[in-house]
């Protein structure tokens, strides 16, 4: 018996520090993160097993979870029924090993919550996660100085392992979390800004512009105080993104729209030919073909094409809408938006919609800040990139939106 509760306490010493190890390596490889997991996996199911006291308390009664944990794991479950009538089997349930953290990382959680004693695993998570940011900067400005050529200075070069839209989007959820009170806070607002800019993800550049600029309003109304940290994060951004531009921006002006409102709403809902046929070339090009296909799909697919198919169908769109860019790509619909309604048809759409629309509608309610932020940067990132279908975005998307609940939870 003595024997049984050495243990279980050795285990949930353990388990107290697998939030932070997970947020930890995060940033610093897509593949550790994968790790990390399978060892947490490891110790909480056979601890949840052993442990006969469960600790139920305010955390584990809060609705904002239930969005959160219950709307990934609803989501996931959608892509499951669509296996039902795709042709691609391989892919469909390689599609579903990416994706099996919704399920695992809100049970996690649930035992973490349930059985942990203690919050100190929270702010051990909190740290973890900025700790890693910071020696990915680190690591990354000492390989650029040591590897000769201007790309390892800027956009993939600079990245590394991660997409850069979604290492931008890590730097800032890491700069909304970092505690006020840690030391050394403006200097990593100021290199995170930095880094944003120079990783030169258009998307990027848009969300973390209007995100600062939103901190820094909401600082002075809130506070009735300026903070210039805040501002020397928006300028460095503004700097960053201008050392690490080359033509980006300049493509990105080419298409944005002048038509009238009337205009631009049919281009977008009727999916104009004129679009998918477009000569110009580009990542910007390339996502108003993805998105054009999309709308293609969907209308002859309400039920969506099934969830290993949604390539192979673009692929067809492409080829007889000669959309040249997208289809040398390969590209998938760029948008987690379009990527759900092609897989899943309308019903899927609706769930991630009511998945992150009533998360948010709960962060609202509880008047959880840092959660209302991180949703909105989910919300916007999702118009640009199909930020579910890769591992180092599905992984991180669930964790930090777990771990921002706990961090702001209240406990009753």
């Amino acid at each position: 018996m003595k024997g049984r509760e050495q243990s279980v306490n050795a285990m949930q010493l353990m388990l107290s520090w697998m939030p932070a190890l997970t947020a930890f390596v995060l940033p610093l490889h897509p593949r550790l993160s994968a790790i990390s997991l399978l060892i947490w996996s490891l110790l909480a199911l056979p601890y949840a097993l052993l442990t006969t006291k469960p600790r139920v308390d305010g955390v584990t009664q809060n609705p904002l979870r239930e969005w959160i944990g219950v709307g990934s794991v609803l989501y996931f479950v959608v892509l499951a029924v669509g296996m039902l009538w795709t042709h691609d089997m391989e892919m469909g349930w390689f599609a579903l090993e990416v994706k099996s953290s919704m399920w695992l990382m809100p049970l996690l959680f649930y035992i973490q919550h349930t059985y942990v004693l203690g919050r100190v695993w929270v702010k051990r998570a909190i740290r973890a996660f900025v700790i890693g940011l910071a020696l990915y900067m680190v690591y990354r400005t000492g390989f650029a100085v040591a590897t000769p050529g201007e790309m390892t200075w800027r956009y993939d070069g600079l990245a590394g392992p991660f997409h850069p839209t979604y290492m931008a989007a890590y730097l800032l959820i890491g700069m909304l979390i970092y505690p006020s009170d840690w030391k050394g806070k403006k200097i990593f607002l100021i290199v995170a800004s930095l880094f944003m800019g120079l990783l030169a993800s258009k998307a990027g550049w848009i969300i973390g512009g209007i995100i600062l600029v939103w901190r820094f309003a909401a600082t002075r109304w809130m506070k009735k105080k300026w903070e210039a940290a805040w501002v020397f994060a928006c300028v460095f951004l503004l700097i960053g993104a201008f050392m690490g531009d080359a033509g980006r921006m300049g493509e990105l002006l080419k298409h944005v729209p002048t038509q009238s409102p009337t205009a631009i709403t049919e281009s977008l809902v009727e999916g104009i030919p004129e679009v998918l046929t477009s000569p110009q070339s580009g990542s910007t090009a390339g996502r108003l073909q993805a998105w054009s296909a999309s709308w293609e799909l969907l209308k002859g697919h309400p039920l969506g094409v099934g969830t290993g198919d949604v390539t192979d169908e673009l692929m067809v769109v492409y080829q007889d809408r000669n959309a040249g860019y997208a289809l040398k790509k390969r590209m998938n619909p760029h948008s987690a938006y379009w990527q759900i309604a092609v897989t899943s048809g309308w019903l899927g759409l609706l769930v991630m919609l009511l998945w992150w629309g009533g998360a948010l509608f709960q962060a609202y309610r509880f008047k959880a800040y840092r959660m209302q932020l991180f949703i909105l940067i989910i919300l916007l990132n999702g118009i640009f990139e199909s930020i579910f279908e890769l591992q180092q975005g599905v992984v991180a998307w669930t964790f930090v939106g777990l771990m921002i609940h706990a961090m702001d939870v209240r406990e009753d």
